[in-house]
């Protein structure tokens, strides 16, 4: 089931169903209804901003996590996408969510912030599993999710870990999470299986410390294992933090029932090695599971060009309308 490919480099009214990410229905609680592809056409686009989701608590106060609904002005009912974005779970925002692009093109996307960790420390509330309260409440008819980085990570994990209950969390219980189609933008996937460069515990030790004692971004990977350390709680060293690691991968709930997934990655990638979307790949293959791994030859750790927020480069915005395309619209 493995397509692997490689690529050279060159408004209707919707009621928000939202709890740990998003969900969509249409009105009356009619069930969605496909149109054909539309991704050629270009779209009118409304952008609703600042929807509270969801008010979690993180380190003993609620915290308001807050979504940007993009949707193209057509009257008829679109598929939705809940867009994550990356930044070593620790930091980034919605706000260059590329979700214009997408909408433009004939889907609704959900852009969305998230528990974030602390480079300070790891408080409590922002260590894993946190983040994966996300996949509560989806629409089980016409739902993508999608995200570059640590976002592609939460993304591949809401699609594998659909019916694992430890993982969805309390807000908004009730509806299935689970998704239709995945899509992973370069995404880390196990640090087990990932170069480790120290085994300080970032939540201790601070950022100028470990930068002195193993030379910072001159190191290869040393903020690939700062990252892995504070969103796991701890460090890579402890057997505690390792078995949150197992818990955190996923590697480990890879079944014949996971949707579609579409795995991008470029092979001069220096922050998240290709083996880590190589591994995701050969799993979801390994189990019957339809997947795309696109490999981009002298691409790098990024979706868009430098300095133009929101915007997507032709190697990752055509291959993903395809596999969209393919899976929330035929019926």
């Amino acid at each position: 089931m493995l397509d692997d490919v490689m690529i050279p480099r060159p408004g209707t009214a919707v009621a928000l169903l939202v709890a740990g990410f998003v969900a969509t229905a249409c009105d009356a609680g009619q069930a969605p209804q496909t149109s054909p592809s539309v991704s050629s056409m270009p779209e009118i686009v409304d952008v609703i901003r600042d929807l509270e989701y969801a008010r979690p608590e993180v380190a003993g106060s609620g915290v308001s996590l807050r979504l940007d609904l993009y949707r193209p002005v057509v009257e008829r009912v679109v598929p939705l996408v809940v867009f994550v974005h990356g930044g070593g779970w620790i930091e980034g925002s919605r706000d260059r969510c590329p979700g214009q692009a997408f909408a433009a093109r004939g889907y609704a996307v959900a852009c969305i912030d998230y528990r974030l960790g602390d480079a300070a420390g790891c408080p409590e509330g922002s260590v894993f599993p946190a983040q994966q309260a996300m996949g509560y409440g989806l629409d089980p008819e016409r739902i993508g999710v999608m995200g570059d980085s640590s976002g592609g990570h939460l993304a591949a994990l809401l699609g594998t870990s659909g019916d694992v209950a430890e993982l969805a969390g309390s807000e908004n219980p009730g509806p299935s999470d689970a998704v239709q189609a995945v899509v992973d933008w370069f995404g880390p996937v196990d640090i087990r299986e990932g170069p480790v460069v120290f085994e300080d515990d970032p939540c201790v030790v601070d950022l100028a410390a470990l930068d002195r004692a193993y030379g910072g971004e001159a190191t290869p990977y040393f903020y690939w294992t700062r990252a892995w350390g504070l969103f796991l709680g701890g460090s890579l060293a402890d057997p505690d933090v390792l078995a949150r690691a197992t818990a955190a991968t996923p590697l480990t709930y890879v079944d014949a029932g996971d949707p579609p997934f579409l795995v991008i990655h470029g092979e001069s990638d220096g922050l998240v090695p290709i083996r880590q979307s190589e591994l995701l790949a050969g799993a979801l293959e390994s189990a019957g599971v339809a997947v795309t791994f696109v490999r981009l030859p002298g691409a790098g750790h990024a979706y868009g060009p430098p300095g133009r927020a929101g915007e997507v480069l032709p190697d990752f915005l055509e291959p993903t309308l395809d596999f969209l395309d393919h899976r929330l619209r035929t019926p």
